[in-house]
């Protein structure tokens, strides 16, 4: 089909111009070529009709047109502004034409509401009866939203035949969202109706075949879904076909303003799986309608307008008063059945489901009928059905929310039974009647069968023929006397037959079956099952149902076993049991001789499983013996498969092609008539006999197959009938009868696994020469045996029989030997040949002569070492070899140590380095006198250690102090070469010396003395070996405040215990203040300053960049010149002050105060409780930086001498506002959380403006506890 845009037709989307023309148009040229797609692309369409023509659409579709948007809410066809005038479908098929295939999908129709008067539907199609053959059909409405008309939302309207909306929307118009006013067959799928002025979904008029299915309706003026007959007749008529055969499947009825499904003056409305809760009236209403069926829905919480007004649903006339005089309709055939209604809400239902009083009565019954419902919750009872008198016809008696008393005449009466003080009385022979319970319930007398519905678990029965049905329950069923019927239903029930011949349904593993033998009262009882299912005690007879591979067990008596028409298994156990098993493979048990096994033909391969001695029936195709005793087993006419058990058994195949295997014991096996095999199972046929076996070589006849054989398996004849399967050193023997004047076996009658193989092979024949070799003492002697013959000439391999230490024999005859040590003489070995199949040769003995040759001597294995101590000379000899050859012997070094000798007759001397001691190994080895030479042998030398002196260190034998204090410090570690442990004693010093064993040493200077002063000492280890003596130096200085200055190099300064100036001038210079109050001058970054912890207060004045050195206790920095420099503290506490310039200072670690003094500085506070420091004057050109500010650590220190509007002391409250600038005169200190900024308001909000001071960041929870105010607060 072509494709036809309507953008080539004139078409523009999204301005104020009319696009009807254009559209149609488009659906025209369609039409005139035979049919095709009109795109509408995406955009807002404005479209109009004609006002003096309402039946004239805005746009009409014609047959055999699609015509499609871009989807739901991208393409738009809306009515334009102020049109109002009816409109009979602003899109529909043309009412002056036939239209047959037509397709309305993916855009959306908006009827403009706000904006419009008059009626104005949205989608109507149809056509009315007609004499000129008008007919529309085939018409599909798909994904297609409706929104905004007036009118209808969707009206397939009279007649439309075969019409499918789908996957619609429909939306706020003001009657209906979706209709079918008289549809012949039509489907609704998927559609979703909200929010319009009147129902969701109105089916009405004389509609029929309609399927609703899986829709939406839901916050409707009206009903979620009304079927209903039009109250507009044909002229000079009072009435008009009802809708009928209205099916509504699954779906959700919600929140509408009136009923959730509306069932008036309809017929044949079928309600299954639907969802209808939170309607403001009923869930659902039946009014005036005839054969509506309600079944597997879920109702609930509906009567939201009203607790306890309306019911979950309700059933009633209708009185028709738009005909003179009125007429009453009765909602009769009314069938609620398999439904979960529920009210679980503070807003709750009259009843679940209620019939009024006057839609049934005793003269006119309205044949409603309510049962298997699951009904809870309501405020006035669950179920209110009217009962009325009884007739001598069929009745139903509802029972209400008390107790009734229910009495029936003739007929065939239905009791629902709903109250434990219910009643039913019938008389005798007055016809077949049912209670329907939902509570337990034991049958009156006359009463035949019970039924249990709801919650109800316990069902009894009378003396009648009763038929007692369960639920989904576990139920308790008791048939009394009687023959009964019991099932019960769904779940694990427990059925109790009692007296009668009674019969079960099964359908349940859970299933309890009880019965009586009542001195024989308990009768003949079947059980009909679709489980696996083990007869109880007294039950005669089971039958399987279905189609599953089902078990049927007996018991103890004689019973009766049917299987079904899948494959069972049949086992009667005692007695004297009759089993047939129906269509499938099956399987008898047979243990007692009167068992009876019965078969159709062609209903399966039936296998029969014996412990006794048996032949098989007609139609069973298989017999296993089991067990182990001797038994006997006979086919039938069929070809059987037939197998013994453990025992002796005589297996007759009688006439087929039989398969027959004895297992284990010694078997007679026949074949009989036919072509038979014989099955010869690896380890089970020794000793058994074929008796009458009839081969025919490749032609027809007895076949023998042997199983579970290795391929290398033969068969050998014995001679006299008896044959041997020999497979490798396996063998198993078996005798075969052939009757006289029949075929004897040949290659061809027999297969191993269903190959076949020859019956004859010749055993191979060794070489009688050529079976020795010759080789050398202590040599690997290799070879080969001489090559056996085979006369069939097949492949031969070799083994060895006996053999020897030593020897390595291969398949290929192929060998190796290594004879023993130092040994000579012959050897010898067996060996066999075997062929491919396996036929072994007679053993052949082979020799191996090996020559004496000379040996190498050997060293001896113990004696090999020697003591000695450190820095002495070790002389020793080896110990001595011995030779089986030869007793003179003579020794060669092999690998020497440095001041090591060696003789040839063994002897050696050894001079060990310096100091050393430990093991030390030389390896030599042993010659004889023909040369030959033995392995080498370590030989070890152990020196045992001599203590040496230790030393003193020649390095680190000075110290320096200040006068007039104590200068202590510790001797450099001494050294041992055998790692002792060592000590210090002082040679001579001063006397105000004093040194301790571990090198530490203290001295007091004379007073006021400087200079140099000596001691020695020496070094002892812990056997008193004593070191040189040692020289050690003391440098002592004046201890009064310096003025210490270096050069223009790289110096190191030191100061002294007073408060020193130490000026290092340029280069990268090292000062030591120690202790006092030092000043440092620094001009170099790489200068560094260091102090000990508790060295004073001291400052350092810095013309460029100065970091602390970690560990230096330097408490000030501060920046001089006009350079910028970066400070930098350390993990102490620091104070750290810029110069004029753009300065970046960062305290690290420690409570550090930062001042950036004038300039544009960069403040990083660090770890620590910090404070930043403002003391000089405020200007746009002095605004610093804070970068890591942290509330509640942190502390912003104002300078009362720049802030001059500010007390000394905690920041007042007043004074402090958040906020862009200042709102009151008290508000001096300004913080912009927006922009991270801190002004300074001189007046507050007087004339003066702000000034910026510095910035922080942003969205800080800032209070004035941040700020303090000092006297002079530079750091």
């Amino acid at each position: 089909m072509a494709t036809f845009n309507v953008l080539d037709f004139g078409a523009t989307p999204d301005d104020a111009s009319d696009d009807s023309a254009a559209i149609q148009a488009a659906i025209n040229a369609a039409y005139a070529s035979g049919g095709g797609t009109v795109v509408i692309p995406s955009g807002t369409f404005y479209v109009s009709g004609n006002p003096s023509n309402p039946s004239k659409g805005c746009i009409e579709v014609r047959s055999n047109v699609t015509l499609t948007g871009a989807g739901m809410g991208d393409t738009v066809l809306k009515l334009v502004d102020d049109f109002d005038a009816r409109i009979n479908g602003i899109v529909r098929t043309p009412v002056n034409e036939s239209a047959d295939n037509i397709v309305i999908s993916h855009l959306t129709i908006d009827g403009n509401r706000a904006n419009n008067i008059e009626h104005q539907a949205g989608i109507i199609t149809g056509v009315k009866e007609n004499d000129d053959g008008r007919i529309h059909q085939n018409i599909t409405i798909s994904n297609v939203e409706v929104m905004n008309c007036n009118a209808y939302g969707i009206n397939p309207h009279e007649i439309t035949y075969n019409l499918v909306v789908e996957d619609c929307v429909s939306h706020d118009n003001g009657k209906d969202g979706f209709v079918a006013d008289y549809v012949e067959g039509g489907v609704y799928r998927d559609n979703v109706a909200y929010n319009n002025d009147r129902h969701g979904f109105n089916i009405t008029t004389s509609s029929n075949d309609i399927l609703l299915e899986n829709n939406k309706a839901y916050d409707n003026t009206g009903a979620g879904l009304v079927t209903q007959r039009s109250d507009i007749f044909p002229d000079g008529q009072d009435d008009i076909a009802w809708p009928t055969r209205i099916t509504v499947v699954g779906g959700e009825y919600y929140s509408n303003a009136r009923e959730g499904i509306l069932i008036k003056l309809s017929d044949s409305v079928t309600v299954t799986g639907a969802l209808v809760f939170d309607n403001d009236r009923q869930g659902m209403r039946i009014e005036g309608a005839t054969n509506t069926t309600i079944t597997g829905n879920t109702i609930f919480n509906n009567s939201q307008a009203g607790n306890g007004v309306y019911d979950e649903i309700n059933i009633r006339l209708r009185i028709d008063d738009t005909v003179s005089p009125a007429r009453i309709y009765y909602s009769e055939g009314t069938e609620i059945f398999g439904n979960t209604i529920y009210a679980d809400g503070s807003v709750r239902s009259r009843y679940g489901i209620r019939e009024e009083l006057t839609n049934s009565t005793a003269d006119n019954p309205s044949g409603t009928t309510v049962y298997s419902n699951i009904v809870t919750g309501s405020r006035s009872g669950d179920i209110f059905v009217p009962p009325h008198s009884a007739t001598e016809g069929p009745d139903i008696f509802y029972g209400t929310a008390s107790a009734d008393a229910f009495a029936g005449l003739g007929g065939d009466d239905i009791y629902i039974v709903n109250h434990s003080g219910d009643i039913v009385t019938e008389d005798v022979d007055k016809g077949n009647d049912t209670v329907f319970a939902a509570l337990n319930h034991t049958l009156g007398a006359n009463v035949e069968n019970l039924y249990l519905t709801g919650t109800a678990i316990r069902g009894t029965g009378n003396n009648l023929d009763n038929e007692i049905i369960g639920n989904a329950l576990a139920n308790e069923l008791e048939g009394m006397g009687g023959a009964d019927i019991l099932d019960g239903g769904l779940g694990a029930d427990i059925m109790q037959g009692g007296d009668g011949d009674d019969i079960y349904f099964v359908d349940d593993l859970g299933d309890v079956i009880v019965e009586k033998d009542n001195l024989g009262a308990g009768g003949f009882d079947t059980v009909f099952s679709t489980v696996s299912h083990v007869l109880a005690s007294q039950v005669e007879k089971l039958v399987l149902v279905g189609t599953e591979a089902l078990d049927a067990t007996g018991n103890d008596k004689a019973n009766v076993l049917i299987g079904n028409d899948g494959n069972n298994r049949l086992d009667g156990m005692a007695g004297a049991d009759e089993m047939a098993g129906g269509k499938g493979n099956d399987t008898y048990v047979v243990d007692h001789t009167g068992d009876l096994v019965l078969e159709l033909a062609n209903e399966g391969i039936d296998t029969v499983l014996s412990t006794l001695t048996y032949t098989l029936g007609a139609n069973v195709e298989n017999l296993i013996l089991t067990g182990s005793l001797d038994r006997d087993a006979t086919g039938n006419g069929l070809s059987n498969l037939i197998k013994g058990n453990a025992g002796a058994n005589k297996i007759h195949g009688m006439d087929g092609d039989d398969i027959i295997e004895g297992g284990l014991g010694l078997d007679q096996l026949y074949g009989d008539a036919g072509n038979d095999t014989f099955v010869l199972r690896k380890g089970e046929f020794e000793g058994d006999v074929i008796e009458d076996f009839t081969g025919n070589g490749a032609g027809l006849g007895d076949q023998i197959l042997f199983t579970g054989f290795s391929s290398s398996a033969m068969l050998v004849d014995l001679g006299g009938g008896n044959w041997m399967v020999q497979d490798g050193g396996y063998s198993e023997t078996f005798r075969i009868k052939v009757p006289a004047g029949e075929a004897a076996l040949v290659a061809q009658d027999y297969s191993f696994d269903g190959v076949a193989v020859s019956p004859v092979n010749a055993a191979p024949v060794t070489a009688e020469t050529g079976n020795e070799a010759f080789g050398d003492e202590d040599t690997l002697i290799t070879g080969a045996v001489p090559q056996a013959q085979d006369a069939e000439g097949q492949a031969i391999s070799y083994q060895l029989v006996q053999g020897l230490l030593g020897l390595n024999f291969n398949a290929d005859g192929s060998f190796s030997y290594q004879p023993p040590a130092n040994a000579s003489g012959p050897f010898f070995f067996d060996y066999v040949a075997i062929d491919s199949l396996g036929a072994t040769s007679a053993p052949r003995q082979f020799m191996i002569t090996v020559s004496p040759v000379n040996d190498a001597p050997q060293t001896a294995s113990s004696g090999n070492e020697a003591s000695g101590i450190e820095d002495t000379m070790l002389n020793g000899r080896v110990p001595a070899a011995s030779d089986i050859d030869s007793a003179s012997l003579s020794y060669v070094l092999i690998a020497g140590l440095p001041g090591f000798s060696f003789a040839a007759d063994g002897s050696f001397s050894f001079t060990p380095p310096a100091n050393a001691s430990g093991n030390f190994t030389f390896q030599y080895a042993a010659i004889d006198d023909r040369g030959m030479q033995s392995a080498p042998r370590n030989f070890t030398l152990a020196l045992s250690p001599v203590n040496d002196a230790p030393t003193a260190a020649t390095a680190g034998n000075s110290a320096t102090g200040l006068a007039n204090t104590t200068i202590s410090g510790t001797l450099p570690a001494g050294s041992d070469v055998e790692n002792d442990s060592l000590s210090y004693a002082l040679v001579n010093g001063p006397a105000s010396l004093s040194l301790a064993p571990n090198g530490s040493f203290s001295f007091v200077p004379p007073s006021g003395v400087s200079g140099d002063f000596a001691f020695t000492y020496k070094v002892v280890d812990a056997l008193g070996a004593e070191s040189a003596p040692q020289a050690f130096t003391i440098v002592v200085s004046p201890s009064t405040g310096l003025i210490v200055t270096g050069t223009n190099s790289a110096n190191t300064l030191h100061g002294s215990a007073g408060n020193d100036k130490i000026d290092g001038l340029k280069g990268s210079d090292t000062m030591y203040g120690y202790a006092g109050n030092d000043t440092y001058y620094v001009d170099s970054s790489g200068d560094k300053v260091i102090e000990a912890i508790g060295g004073g207060d001291d400052l350092v004045i810095t013309t460029s960049s100065f970091t602390i050195q970690s560990g230096s206790e330097v408490e000030k920095v501060q920046a001089i010149g006009t350079s910028a420099v970066t400070l930098k503290g350390n993990e102490l506490a620091n104070s750290l002050i810029g110069n004029a310039a753009n300065n970046t200072l960062s305290g690290n670690n420690g409570d550090d105060r930062l001042d950036g003094g004038l300039g544009k500085d960069s403040l990083t506070g660090g770890n620590g409780k910090d404070s930043f420091v403002f003391s000089t004057a405020v200007s746009p050109s002095n605004i610093d930086v804070i970068k890591d500010f942290k509330v509640v650590d942190d502390t912003i220190v104002l300078d009362r001498a720049v802030f001059t509007a500010l007390s000394v002391g905690q920041l007042a409250a007043e004074s402090f506002v958040v906020g862009s600038q200042a709102i009151d005169a008290d508000d001096h200190i300004i913080y912009d959380r927006a922009a991270g900024a801190l002004l300074y308001d001189a007046d507050g909000a007087g004339g003066l403006d702000a000034i910026q001071f510095a910035s922080i960041s942003k969205n800080l929870a800032m209070t004035y506890l941040d700020f303090v105010v000092e006297d002079g607060a530079m750091v």
